[in-house]
């Protein structure tokens, strides 16, 4: 894959719960009863990024080594950059319709700085300007990946209009989703079986055929080439 830099390497490849202030509730009139802070953070619409890095690891099949691109959590960086002065990274960051992506940006910026005092054979490559299904690390309970809180529908829309240059491509184009039973275009309208038909003839990708919708999580398809070809398919669970 292609690498897009500004001072550093950043790959080029996609949510922290946000909790409202509410309001107490009389428990002897009629009005209508304030959210509690569990019920508020749950309707918080925003998508939690894991800050993540390129690297690479040594294995051994059968006796042979062979060395794989694979992807850690950027705050195991966390003790090089206390050491040259600059913030910690966290496992996260949130992005809401409010916040947009400037705490992604600042780790960008970050990354950049530390790998000024980084030697060449050490530099960071930052995982950014992707599709999405980059942004996930380890393996079953220990997994860790890009997630949403909210609403659906709100949490697609936030992906597709205020991560672009930045966690996403400046290329990311939204070809569909799919939510439970719901099926979705790019632009969030509902499909019929006619519609899905047209949208995709005999080229439908597999996930979006096999699609169960038992949970809460959403299946995107997107695509970041010009020509849209290289379609990825990604699953956006609910963050816990």
């Amino acid at each position: 894959m292609a690498l897009r830099s500004t001072l550093v390497p950043v790959l080029a490849c996609f949510a922290l719960v946000s909790t409202a202030a509410c309001g107490t509730a009389s428990s002897v009139s009629d009005e209508s009863t304030a959210p509690s802070v569990e019920q508020a953070a749950s309707t918080t619409v925003s998508v939690r990024v894991p800050l993540l890095e390129e690297s690479t690891v040594t294995r051994t099949v059968n006796g042979r080594t062979t060395r794989v691109r694979t992807t850690r959590l950027l705050e195991k960086r966390n003790a090089q950059a206390a050491a040259n002065g600059i913030a910690p990274f966290p496992k996260f960051v949130t992005i809401t319709r409010t916040s947009g992506v400037k705490a992604f940006n600042d780790a960008m910026d970050r990354v950049s700085d530390l790998n000024e005092k980084l030697p060449d054979d050490d530099q960071i490559e930052m995982v950014a300007f992707g599709a999405g299904n980059e942004y996930q690390t380890g393996r079953g309970a220990t997994a860790v990946r890009l997630c949403y809180t909210g609403d659906a529908k709100k949490a697609i829309d936030l992906m597709n209009t205020q991560l672009g240059d930045s966690v996403l491509s400046d290329q990311f184009s939204l070809i569909g989703w799919r939510y439970k039973t719901g099926k979705f275009n790019g632009e969030s309208v509902a499909l019929t079986d006619a519609d899905e038909s047209e949208m995709w003839g005999d080229d439908a990708p597999e996930l979006w055929k096999e699609w169960r919708g038992q949970g809460e999580a959403i299946l995107m398809i997107s695509a970041i080439g010009d020509d849209g070809t290289d379609m990825n398919e990604t699953i956006i669970p609910k963050c816990r």
